[in-house]
Protein backbone atom coordinates (compact mmCIF):
# COMPACT_ATOMS: atom_id res chain seq x y z
CA UNK A 1 0.00 0.00 0.00
CA UNK A 2 1.46 3.53 -1.24
CA UNK A 3 0.60 6.05 1.20
CA UNK A 4 0.80 9.45 -0.18
CA UNK A 5 2.53 12.68 1.07
CA UNK A 6 0.04 14.14 2.95
CA UNK A 7 -0.59 10.49 5.03
CA UNK A 8 3.06 10.43 5.44
CA UNK A 9 3.32 14.15 6.49
CA UNK A 10 0.29 13.00 9.55
CA UNK A 11 2.08 9.76 10.99
CA UNK A 12 5.22 11.96 10.71
CA UNK A 13 3.39 14.76 12.85
CA UNK A 14 1.69 12.56 15.14
CA UNK A 15 4.89 10.57 16.38
CA UNK A 16 6.36 13.77 16.87
CA UNK A 17 3.52 15.80 18.67
CA UNK A 18 1.75 14.84 21.67
CA UNK A 19 -0.64 12.69 19.59
CA UNK A 20 1.39 9.17 20.08
CA UNK A 21 1.65 9.77 23.93
CA UNK A 22 -1.71 10.03 23.86
CA UNK A 23 -2.68 6.69 22.42
CA UNK A 24 0.05 5.58 24.60
CA UNK A 25 -1.54 6.62 27.24
CA UNK A 26 -4.50 5.68 26.19
CA UNK A 27 -3.89 2.02 25.54
CA UNK A 28 -2.38 1.73 29.26
CA UNK A 29 -5.63 2.89 30.48
CA UNK A 30 -7.20 0.44 28.92
CA UNK A 31 -4.88 -2.19 29.70
CA UNK A 32 -4.85 -1.57 33.34
CA UNK A 33 -8.71 -0.72 33.85
CA UNK A 34 -9.01 -4.75 31.64
CA UNK A 35 -6.44 -5.82 34.36
CA UNK A 36 -8.14 -4.45 37.45
CA UNK A 37 -12.01 -6.32 36.03
CA UNK A 38 -9.58 -9.52 35.34
CA UNK A 39 -7.94 -9.43 39.09
CA UNK A 40 -11.70 -9.01 40.72
CA UNK A 41 -13.16 -11.78 38.05
CA UNK A 42 -10.66 -14.72 39.67
CA UNK A 43 -10.93 -13.31 42.96
CA UNK A 44 -14.67 -14.05 42.59
CA UNK A 45 -14.36 -17.08 40.61
CA UNK A 46 -15.39 -20.38 42.78
CA UNK A 47 -14.44 -23.14 40.81
CA UNK A 48 -10.65 -23.15 41.03
CA UNK A 49 -8.81 -22.89 44.41
CA UNK A 50 -6.40 -20.38 45.53
CA UNK A 51 -3.25 -21.93 43.90
CA UNK A 52 -4.78 -21.79 40.63
CA UNK A 53 -6.07 -18.50 41.20
CA UNK A 54 -2.59 -16.95 42.33
CA UNK A 55 -1.28 -18.65 39.31
CA UNK A 56 -4.29 -16.87 37.06
CA UNK A 57 -3.00 -13.25 38.83
CA UNK A 58 0.58 -13.93 38.23
CA UNK A 59 -0.20 -14.26 34.78
CA UNK A 60 -2.36 -11.29 34.66
CA UNK A 61 0.06 -9.16 35.76
CA UNK A 62 2.45 -10.60 33.20
CA UNK A 63 0.16 -9.81 30.58
CA UNK A 64 -0.24 -6.44 31.94
CA UNK A 65 3.44 -5.47 32.35
CA UNK A 66 4.80 -7.51 29.72
CA UNK A 67 7.29 -9.43 32.33
CA UNK A 68 7.68 -13.10 31.87
CA UNK A 69 7.84 -13.98 35.30
CA UNK A 70 5.58 -11.90 36.80
CA UNK A 71 4.35 -12.90 40.54
CA UNK A 72 0.91 -10.34 41.61
CA UNK A 73 2.11 -10.01 45.37
CA UNK A 74 5.04 -8.38 44.23
CA UNK A 75 3.08 -6.31 41.74
CA UNK A 76 1.05 -5.16 44.46
CA UNK A 77 4.02 -4.19 46.37
CA UNK A 78 5.39 -2.16 43.74
CA UNK A 79 1.96 -0.10 43.52
CA UNK A 80 2.42 0.51 47.04
CA UNK A 81 5.86 1.86 46.64
CA UNK A 82 6.01 3.18 43.36
CA UNK A 83 4.04 6.23 41.58
CA UNK A 84 1.64 4.97 39.16
CA UNK A 85 2.79 6.83 36.21
CA UNK A 86 6.26 4.63 36.53
CA UNK A 87 4.45 1.40 38.27
CA UNK A 88 3.94 -1.12 35.07
CA UNK A 89 7.76 0.30 33.58
CA UNK A 90 9.25 0.16 37.39
CA UNK A 91 7.89 -3.82 37.73
CA UNK A 92 8.95 -4.73 33.88
CA UNK A 93 12.43 -3.27 34.55
CA UNK A 94 12.30 -5.40 38.18
CA UNK A 95 11.40 -8.69 37.04
CA UNK A 96 14.24 -8.11 33.68
CA UNK A 97 16.42 -7.64 36.55
CA UNK A 98 15.22 -10.03 39.13
CA UNK A 99 18.67 -11.06 40.80
CA UNK A 100 20.33 -7.60 41.45
CA UNK A 101 17.14 -6.67 43.67
CA UNK A 102 15.85 -8.10 47.05
CA UNK A 103 12.17 -8.12 47.83
CA UNK A 104 10.57 -8.31 50.93
CA UNK A 105 7.29 -8.35 50.91
CA UNK A 106 5.88 -9.01 54.54
CA UNK A 107 8.49 -5.92 55.34
CA UNK A 108 7.48 -4.28 52.24
CA UNK A 109 11.03 -3.06 51.40
CA UNK A 110 13.33 -3.62 48.32
CA UNK A 111 17.29 -3.96 48.68
CA UNK A 112 20.11 -3.74 45.80
CA UNK A 113 22.65 -6.21 45.82
CA UNK A 114 25.56 -3.78 44.98
CA UNK A 115 28.11 -5.88 43.32
CA UNK A 116 25.06 -7.39 40.98
CA UNK A 117 23.98 -4.47 40.08
CA UNK A 118 27.52 -2.52 39.22
CA UNK A 119 27.36 -5.61 37.19
CA UNK A 120 25.10 -5.42 35.41
CA UNK A 121 25.35 -1.52 34.67
CA UNK A 122 28.53 -3.26 32.86
CA UNK A 123 26.44 -6.13 31.22
CA UNK A 124 24.19 -3.19 29.15
CA UNK A 125 26.69 -0.94 28.91
CA UNK A 126 29.20 -3.58 27.39
CA UNK A 127 26.86 -4.69 25.12
CA UNK A 128 25.78 -1.22 23.37
CA UNK A 129 30.00 -0.46 23.50
CA UNK A 130 29.87 -3.97 21.45
CA UNK A 131 27.20 -3.39 18.83
CA UNK A 132 28.63 0.06 18.11
CA UNK A 133 32.02 -1.49 17.62
CA UNK A 134 29.94 -4.17 15.34
CA UNK A 135 28.17 -1.95 13.78
CA UNK A 136 30.28 0.43 12.54
CA UNK A 137 33.40 -2.40 11.46
CA UNK A 138 30.20 -4.43 9.87
CA UNK A 139 29.28 -1.40 7.72
CA UNK A 140 32.72 -0.46 6.53
CA UNK A 141 33.33 -4.03 5.68
CA UNK A 142 30.28 -4.36 4.16
CA UNK A 143 30.38 -1.22 2.04
CA UNK A 144 33.94 -2.45 1.12
CA UNK A 145 32.90 -5.72 -0.03
CA UNK A 146 29.65 -5.22 -1.40
CA UNK A 147 31.41 -2.21 -3.47
CA UNK A 148 34.06 -4.40 -4.73
CA UNK A 149 31.54 -7.42 -6.65
CA UNK A 150 29.12 -4.69 -7.45
CA UNK A 151 30.37 -5.19 -11.02
CA UNK A 152 30.41 -9.01 -10.68
CA UNK A 153 27.34 -9.49 -9.16
CA UNK A 154 25.33 -6.73 -11.11
CA UNK A 155 24.54 -5.27 -8.23
CA UNK A 156 23.23 -1.43 -8.47
CA UNK A 157 24.69 0.87 -5.77
CA UNK A 158 20.91 1.44 -4.75
CA UNK A 159 20.87 -2.63 -4.33
CA UNK A 160 24.04 -2.64 -2.36
CA UNK A 161 22.76 0.57 0.24
CA UNK A 162 19.88 -0.77 0.80
CA UNK A 163 21.39 -4.45 2.06
CA UNK A 164 24.00 -2.08 4.20
CA UNK A 165 20.56 -0.31 5.47
CA UNK A 166 18.59 -3.22 6.41
CA UNK A 167 21.45 -4.65 7.96
CA UNK A 168 22.69 -1.51 10.14
CA UNK A 169 18.70 -1.14 11.01
CA UNK A 170 18.75 -4.14 12.74
CA UNK A 171 21.99 -3.05 14.80
CA UNK A 172 20.48 0.56 15.58
CA UNK A 173 17.38 -1.08 17.22
CA UNK A 174 19.24 -3.84 19.11
CA UNK A 175 21.02 -0.44 20.60
CA UNK A 176 18.38 1.46 21.20
CA UNK A 177 16.49 -1.55 22.84
CA UNK A 178 19.74 -2.02 25.22
CA UNK A 179 19.67 1.58 25.58
CA UNK A 180 15.67 1.60 26.87
CA UNK A 181 16.16 -1.44 29.24
CA UNK A 182 19.37 0.35 30.70
CA UNK A 183 17.47 3.70 31.20
CA UNK A 184 14.84 1.96 32.73
CA UNK A 185 16.95 -0.10 34.77
CA UNK A 186 18.58 2.32 35.95
CA UNK A 187 15.92 4.54 36.89
CA UNK A 188 14.51 1.92 38.92
CA UNK A 189 17.79 1.47 41.07
CA UNK A 190 18.01 5.13 41.60
CA UNK A 191 14.44 5.17 42.86
CA UNK A 192 15.17 1.87 45.14
CA UNK A 193 18.18 3.94 46.69
CA UNK A 194 15.74 6.91 47.63
CA UNK A 195 13.24 4.82 49.61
Amino acid sequence: MDLSFIEKSKIIIDIVTNKQNQKAGEDIFNRYRQFLKDIKDIERDDDHDEDEKAILKDLRVGALTGAGNANYAEFLLFKEIFPNDMLVINYWSFVRNRTIFTIDISSKTIKINTWKMIASHFFYLGFVFLFLLIFTFLGWVLFEQLSAVTGELSLSSTIVAVIIGTIMSFLMITVFRLLFDHSCYSSLCNQVKAL
